[in-house]
């Protein structure tokens, strides 16, 4: 199956899809085949996106997005904070900003940038829809105290006569 990336992109970026990231991670769940991993889930229309990830200080996840249940992207990442006596929530509330100011103006996590009360947002992305890698760091007055390696890409599988149905 070949994807549409326009809508895809489109799906991406929207404001709606955006919304349902913020408000579904609000409703974290323990994911059922990793222990210890959370997992957020959102849905709209024939889409659906699937997010995991486990950890605190140094954390790990992949994000995937299913067209009509065929998996067709996918973003798995990497992150730390720098600074281990700097206070995790203050941290964690700043990207949550951040990751909001880039709604429907991103592709990928942030609002390269964004600033707010003595922290600053930088998000480096290389590459687009089809492939990229990034990373994600968050400075509070002058020094990087977090730091995340991403990468992520539409998925191909041309090998249709494989049997999914396992």
């Amino acid at each position: 199956m070949k994807i549409n990336l326009k809508d895809l992109e489109k799906f991406k970026t929207s404001g709606k899809y955006q919304q349902y990231v913020y408000e579904a991670s609000k409703t974290k769940t323990k994911d059922p085949f990793l222990p210890r991993f959370k997992k957020i889930e959102y849905s709209i229309g024939d889409y659906r996106a699937i997010d995991r990830y486990t950890g605190g200080e140094n954390f790990a996840g992949e994000n995937v997005i299913f067209y009509k249940e065929i998996p067709v992207f996918v973003a798995n990442y990497f992150g730390y904070i720098i600074d281990k006596k700097f206070n995790i929530k203050t941290m964690y509330d700043f990207l949550s900003k951040a990751l909001a100011a880039g709604h429907g103006k991103v592709l990928f996590r942030g609002l390269d940038g964004f600033s707010e009360k003595g922290f600053k947002y930088i998000n480096k992305i290389k590459g687009d829809l089809e492939f990229a890698k990034g990373t994600e760091e968050i400075h509070f007055k002058g020094k990087k105290i977090y730091e995340l390696f991403y990468h992520a890409g539409i998925i191909i599988d041309s090998r249709s006569q494989w049997d999914w149905n396992l």
